[in-house]
C-alpha cells in the first residue's frame, strides 16, 4: 500500500503544470531599427524575448485625398535570432474617418501586403502575431472592425494571432465603443490625462486618473496583455494652449539649457528663442516636463496588476530607448516584470 501511495504521489507531482512566467517585452517605436549587439545582449540578459515593432503608420493624405500606409521602418542592423519581432501598424483615427466604407477592403489588402513586404527583410523571423494600434471612436468603429477582419483574412492560412491595442476609455465604455474582432487586446496603461489642461501635472500616468477606469477591467471580453510607460516628453504651451510636443527630452537637458528658467517641479519658462532637439522655442512659451521613469512604471504595474482578473501573457514597456541600460533601470524593469509573475 505504501508503494502504491508513493506511486500516486509521484504521478501527481509529475503531472503538475510548470509555472509559466509572464513574457517580457518592449515596444520599439523608431523609424530605423538600429539595435547593436550590446543593446540586444542587454535585452537577452533581461529575459526580453519579444519586441513590438512599429512597421509603419496608416494616415490620411489631404493633398491626395487618400488613406495609405506611410513611414515604413528601415532595418539598419540584423535582429538577434532570440528576439521575436511583432509587427505593429499604427492607424490614425483620421485615416478611418476620412475613408469611404467602400475603400476599407482595398486598404486592408494594402496593409497586409506591406506587412508581408517588410517581413521579408527579417531573416529567420516567422510571424506569430500582428498588432493593430488605433484609438478608434464610435464614429470610426465600424470601419476599423471591418479593417481588422480584412487583414486577418489575408493571414488565415497561417497560425498568426491578431491583437489590438486598447485604451482605458475603451475598457470603461466597451459596451458603447465595442470590442475589436481580435484574438487579444493590449491595454495601453498610459496617456490617460488631459494634455491641454493647465492643472495636469503628468498626462502620461497618474494613478488617481486611472483608478475610475479600472472597475470594469475584469469584465472586458478580450484577454489582455499590458503595456506600461517608460518615456518622457515636453508639452509646449503658448498663450494657454498646447501647440506641440517634444519627445524623449530629459530633465537634465532642460536644466542645462541656459535659455530656460525653471519655475516649479515640472514647468520651465522660455527666456529667449532657442532650439531644443529639432524644435524652435520662443520667448514667453511655457514647457511642461512629463516623464515616467522605471520607478513610476513599478507603481503603475502594481496598480494594474491588482485589478486584473487573469495574468497577462506579455507585459510590454513603451518604449525602448538608448537610456535604459543603467543598472538602476534594469533593476527597476525587473521589478516591473516580477509584479506579474
Amino acid at each position: 500500500m505504501k508503494s502504491f501511495a508513493f506511486f500516486l504521489l509521484f504521478l501527481a507531482l509529475g503531472c503538475k503544470s510548470p509555472v509559466v512566467k509572464t513574457g517580457r517585452s518592449f515596444y520599439f517605436w523608431r523609424t530605423v531599427f538600429n539595435l547593436g549587439r550590446p543593446e540586444q545582449k542587454e535585452l537577452r540578459e533581461q529575459g526580453v524575448r519579444r519586441l513590438y515593432t512599429r512597421f509603419f503608420d496608416v494616415d490620411y493624405d489631404p493633398a491626395l485625398k487618400t488613406t495609405k500606409p506611410v513611414a515604413d521602418i528601415r532595418f539598419g542592423t540584423a535582429v538577434d535570432s532570440v528576439l521575436e519581432i511583432v509587427p505593429v501598424v499604427f492607424i490614425t483615427n483620421r485615416a478611418l474617418l476620412e475613408s469611404a466604407d467602400s475603400s476599407i477592403q482595398t486598404l486592408g489588402l494594402s496593409i497586409a501586403g506591406r506587412i508581408r513586404a517588410i517581413e521579408q527583410v527579417l531573416t529567420g523571423q516567422h510571424l506569430k502575431e500582428v498588432q493593430l494600434d488605433c484609438d478608434w471612436t464610435e464614429g470610426s468603429r465600424t470601419k476599423y472592425f471591418k479593417l481588422i477582419e480584412v487583414i486577418k483574412s489575408e493571414f488565415r492560412k497561417e497560425p498568426v494571432l491578431f491583437s489590438a491595442t486598447i485604451r482605458l476609455h475603451q475598457i470603461k465604455y466597451f459596451r458603447r465603443t465595442g470590442v475589436p474582432p481580435a484574438d487579444r487586446g493590449m491595454l495601453m496603461f498610459y496617456n490617460m490625462g488631459k494634455l491641454d489642461d493647465e492643472k495636469t501635472a503628468n498626462s502620461i500616468y497618474d494613478a488617481r486618473t486611472a483608478e475610475p477606469y479600472l472597475h470594469d477591467l475584469a469584465a472586458y471580453p478580450l484577454p489582455l496583455d499590458i503595456a506600461l510607460p517608460s518615456f518622457s516628453w515636453v508639452v509646449v504651451i503658448q498663450n494657454g494652449h498646447v501647440c506641440r510636443l517634444i519627445k524623449d527630452v530629459s530633465e537634465a537637458e532642460l536644466n542645462a539649457e541656459k535659455g530656460l528658467e525653471r519655475t516649479d517641479a515640472c514647468h520651465f519658462r522660455v527666456k529667449c528663442r532657442i532650439r531644443l532637439g529639432n524644435t524652435d522655442l520662443f520667448e514667453g512659451e511655457t514647457l511642461r516636463l512629463e516623464q515616467v521613469n522605471a520607478e513610476l512604471s513599478v507603481r503603475a504595474a502594481e496598480q494594474i496588476q491588482a485589478n486584473l482578473a487573469h495574468r497577462p501573457v506579455y507585459v510590454a514597456i513603451f518604449h525602448l530607448n538608448k537610456n535604459q541600460y543603467t543598472t538602476y533601470e534594469k533593476q527597476s524593469f525587473e521589478a516591473v516584470y516580477n509584479r506579474f509573475d
